[in-house]
């Protein structure tokens, strides 16, 4: 079994950051999920998820990632991944969801997704 999943979820002027702490995968990911998806109804909000303490995510990891980006698009908001690990970046591109969701793999922001 995987390690349960940690997140910190800080508010800004209509846009979100996400703290992810551990490895994303099925079978840990449901707590994660449901609170991105409360997000993405939000209409026009912006979703910014760190990746920095991401080392390895799965499959399930990837689609929860695709059910985010298509609940936040259809309600006017953004979905943006910042400092994915190098695995998780190449699964990202291996996949081409990098061209389906902006990615900034050197960024530092803050909750409203200012570069500080």
């Amino acid at each position: 079994m995987t390690t349960p999943i940690t997140f910190d979820i800080n508010d800004g002027d209509g846009v979100t950051l996400v703290r992810v702490g551990e490895g994303i995968f099925t079978d840990n990911r449901d707590p994660l999920l449901t609170a991105l998806l409360h997000l993405a109804d939000t209409p026009g909000t912006g979703i910014v998820v760190d990746l920095s303490d991401v080392p390895l995510c799965d499959s399930g990891a990837l689609n929860m990632l695709v059910q985010v980006h298509q609940r936040v698009t259809a309600t006017g908001g953004s979905l943006r991944l910042i400092n994915p690990q190098p695995m998780v970046a190449n699964i990202l591109n291996v996949t081409n969801l990098d061209r389906l969701i902006p990615i900034d793999t050197d960024a530092s922001d803050d909750a409203e997704g200012n570069r500080k």
